[in-house]
């Protein structure tokens, strides 16, 4: 009787997990602060919900990307979240475009600190990946 209800209990722990992290539908109102959008996209990636984080900073870019700072740091989110997927091209594509913006840019007009993120996390990329993508970006 004793095995019978432990195994209960633990079919019912389960379930109650289960059912607890079920992902939600992520709504963003377009009177969404930046600070709410990337907070919504951090804290639905730290759980494991990336397709919500990219539609998160998607909305990010598409609200406030006029603003060069927000749109490297969306760009570089989106970027981060390609790379942890292994969709190198992709990830490599956006890192070098943000470092084009840095070259481009007068110092001092965007924080740096994506900058050198951006740089590291291309590196990771295989060096073949990376070549392509330049090239296609040369054309």
């Amino acid at each position: 009787m004793k095995i019978f209800n432990k195994s209960i209990l633990v079919c019912s722990i389960l379930c109650s997990m289960f059912i607890s992290c079920k992902t939600t539908e992520i709504v963003i109102s377009n009177d969404a602060s930046e600070l709410e959008i990337i907070q919504t996209a951090q804290t639905a990636f730290d759980n494991g919900d990336k397709e919500g984080a990219l539609k998160c900073y998607n909305k990010l870019l598409q609200l406030y990307g006029v603003n060069t700072a927000t749109y490297v740091e969306g760009r570089y989110e989106i970027g981060h979240i390609l790379l942890k997927e292994k969709k190198y091209e992709e990830a490599a594509d956006i890192f070098l475009e943000i470092l084009e913006i840095y070259d481009n840019s007068p110092y001092g007009t965007i924080p740096r600190n994506f900058e050198r993120l951006a740089y590291n996390d291309l590196l990771k990329i295989p060096v073949s990946t990376v070549e392509k993508v330049r090239a296609k970006r040369a054309e």
